[in-house]
């Protein structure tokens, strides 16, 4: 319609969208326009977000944009909603209301604190912060072959809800941590599963040791609750032994074979004993090389037939009975004098070679072993180590007797020594005085003999 002659022409706009128009005017078959000049349709505005705006990770659930200029029914709506880059959906929506609300369905995704962009006709609108997120995920069990390699690489499955869609660029952390404390495992390779999705992750095991493991499960940002569970590695066992021959005063390097120590460096501690458990090890005193070996200094003792048990992450593993350690057989050198009172007061004192610890150190009663010093038929007393040099020295207190020469027969935790023969003798009797010294030739006189 022409508003003046020759000069102005008035056009009523359809509805549509867009922007960057150029105007193309055709009179009497005649057509004109000017680039320059360009007009576009408001841009699309977004006033609220409504429907179900915790979205479930499987998707296809509506949620509603309500604003203006969204353009008539059949308008190409583009919806995208991201995450700081990451977890990017790009959703089907319809305009349903001419200019004012459109209506999209989700995408199966996860993930939360969403930036909406929806564009129409060109010209983008952005929402940040969106209402929109996924629901949380949550864990219901968590299925695995237990236990576990301490050498990783076994597969398990967290089962729950909203763990997400089967997708190369969702990335679910999975960690567990002993409720004995240290530093949490990571789980390699954890997807979504494909059948069923959404209700399970398949995960691999970390090379790790330990018991009564606490999951957690982050997808997309959002952590499920911790699930506590009695998954564990493995305990360590014991195959064989080297250095079955132990040196008394200690310091012998032992080497373990066997399986599940962990990897180098993990934690380690040791008993030996009888049973395997009697006597602790002090700190530090062992470490593991490998997965299948471990060493320890073994501490002074006596003693035969010990068993080991390692303990590694609040599990042990004990040597079977016929894998068993022995301390040294002890060796006699020389004995300090041989001769003893027939009263019991003598004390013998002799040297030798691994006699085992000072008779104070704890090793003793926790090893259950004890001193035996015997000559004929009579057994020595109070018999202790007192000194730990090369040779060491022991001393034990004569029994009240008389007679010998006496091969002195010591016996040290079940082990009778060798080396030097060393012999024992009381006394010879002497005879000092004798009173009285005239007697009745009848008899009957009681005489006395000093010596």
């Amino acid at each position: 319609m022409f508003a003046a002659a020759h000069t102005t022409i008035v056009c009523t706009t359809v509805a549509g969208v867009g922007a960057n128009f150029v105007w193309i005017l055709t009179v009497a078959s005649r057509t004109v326009s000017n680039p320059a000049l360009k007009t576009s349709y408001i841009a699309p505005s977004i006033s609220d977000i409504t429907g179900i705006t915790a979205l479930s990770t499987a998707g296809n659930q509506a949620f509603t944009l309500t604003g203006a200029n969204f353009g008539p029914s059949g308008t190409l709506a583009e919806v995208v909603y991201s995450s700081g880059g990451r977890n990017k959906y790009n959703v089907s929506c319809t305009v349903t209301t001419p200019h004012s609300q459109i209506t999209c369905l989700s995408a199966a995704g996860v993930g939360t604190g969403f930036s909406l962009t929806l564009t129409i006709g060109g010209q983008p609108v952005v929402v940040t912060p969106s209402p929109l997120r996924y629901v949380a995920p949550t864990v219901s069990d968590v299925t695995m072959a237990s236990p576990i390699s301490t050498l990783g690489g076994t597969m398990f499955t967290i089962i729950g809800a909203n763990l997400g869609p089967k997708d190369a660029l969702i990335c679910p952390i999975v960690t567990y941590t002993s409720t004995s404390g240290g530093a949490p495992y990571t789980a390699t390779n954890c997807t979504g599963s494909a059948s069923p999705p959404h209700t399970q992750l398949i995960c691999t095991s970390a090379v790790g040791v330990g018991k009564n493991f606490v999951f957690r499960v982050t997808v997309g940002g959002q952590t499920a609750p911790d699930l506590g569970t009695v998954h564990r590695y493995a305990a360590p066992s014991i195959s064989t032994i080297t250095a079955t021959r132990l040196a008394a005063l200690g310091g012998t390097l032992v080497t373990f074979t066997g399986a599940s120590f962990g990897p180098a460096g993990t934690p380690i501690t040791a008993t030996m004993g009888p049973l395997g458990t009697e006597h602790a090890l002090a700190a530090g005193a062992c470490w593991v090389q490998s997965d299948g070996s471990a060493r320890c200094i073994a501490p002074a003792g006596v003693g035969t037939n010990h068993r080991w048990t390692l303990y590694v992450a609040q599990q042990q593993g004990t040597s079977p009975v016929s894998v068993t350690t022995s301390y040294a057989v002890p060796t006699l050198d020389t004995l300090t004098s041989s001769l003893m009172t027939t009263d019991g007061t003598t004390l013998i004192k002799f040297t030798g070679r691994d006699f085992g610890p000072l008779s104070l150190d704890s090793s003793w009663s926790n090893l259950g072993v004890s001193i035996s010093v015997s000559y004929g038929t009579y057994t020595a007393t109070g018999c202790v180590v007192t000194g730990l040099g090369n040779p060491q020295m022991m001393e034990c207190s004569s029994a009240v007797g008389m007679g010998g020469p006496f091969p002195l027969v010591v016996v040290i935790g079940g082990q009778t020594a060798t080396g030097q023969s060393l012999v024992v003798d009381y006394f010879q009797p002497t005879i000092s005085t004798i009173l009285p010294t005239s007697y009745v030739t009848n008899g009957g006189t009681v005489v006395t003999l000093t010596g």
